[in-house]
């Protein structure tokens, strides 16, 4: 799965959306592996501050990422759901604060990202998809979880 895209490499596609602040972000529908509610998430010590700890999902460890602390975002996640995504062979989730929307993007709604994205870094993002009243930043997964 390639985790950089840009705004031209998403084509129609269908879009899972959520909010992290007052941000709507989304990804992708083919990056998304599942939704949950959130179930009890163990601490862990881990080098990245935006780790939260795992869960155990059907007798598999995951990790669990606030994405508030990955994106540099103000605040405390609320964590109301746990988008579950594939990242290098291992599943991950991320603490969001709500699920949106699921919609069927088009690939003429979809912009290039500004150098600053509501306050977050704009590397964190692909594209921007234009809604009739708002955008929707497209998560760049491989800079959400490695900081690159």
């Amino acid at each position: 799965m390639n985790d950089t895209r840009s705004s031209a490499d998403f084509g129609d596609t269908e879009i899972i959306a959520f909010k992290v602040g007052d941000t709507v972000a989304g990804l992708a529908i083919n990056q998304v592996r599942e939704i949950l509610k959130p179930p009890e998430i163990t601490s862990v010590y881990s080098r990245y501050e935006y780790v939260v700890g795992v869960i155990n999902l059907r007798g598999n460890i995951v990790t669990t990422i606030d994405l508030y602390k990955s994106l540099g975002i103000p605040g405390e996640n609320c964590a109301g759901h746990i988008v579950l995504v594939e990242f290098q062979n291992e599943h991950l989730g991320l603490l969001v604060d709500k699920i949106e929307d699921s919609i069927a993007g088009q690939s003429e709604n979809f912009l290039p990202v500004p150098d600053d994205v509501y306050g977050a870094n704009g590397h964190f993002f692909n594209a921007l998809y234009k809604r009739e009243n708002d955008l929707i930043s497209m998560l760049n997964l491989k800079a959400v979880l490695l900081g690159e």
